[in-house]
């Protein structure tokens, strides 16, 4: 598997996945009463 435009995929879902990952953080933080 060594296509360019295939990592490059792979690396797209793979910052949207954090990207989910933060904002989850994010909402757990905020109910916590961290954050602002």
């Amino acid at each position: 598997m060594n296509n360019p435009m295939a990592k490059h995929c792979h690396h797209l879902v793979l910052q949207n996945e954090l990207t989910e990952l933060e904002a989850e953080m994010a909402g757990y933080l905020k109910e916590l009463g961290y954050g602002a």
